[in-house]
């Protein structure tokens, strides 16, 4: 399974995208980095991208 892009987001937008969704600050912070991909993890992207985010290139040469 290849890693997904890594999502960069602004300072403090971790914090909203847990309250904004419920899930815990670990399980944003490995969404965004592409560690997991579940619908939740879909779901935080998608919320990422909404507060800021910037897409990074993903680097599967790990």
């Amino acid at each position: 399974m290849a890693k997904k892009s890594e999502i960069i987001v602004p300072h403090g937008a971790i914090k909203k995208i847990a309250q904004d969704t419920g899930f815990s600050a670990p399980t944003i912070r490995y969404a965004l980095r592409g560690i997991i991909d579940t619908e939740n993890a879909n779901l935080i992207r998608k919320r990422a991208r909404y507060f800021g985010g910037v897409v990074a290139k993903a680097d599967n040469n790990k």
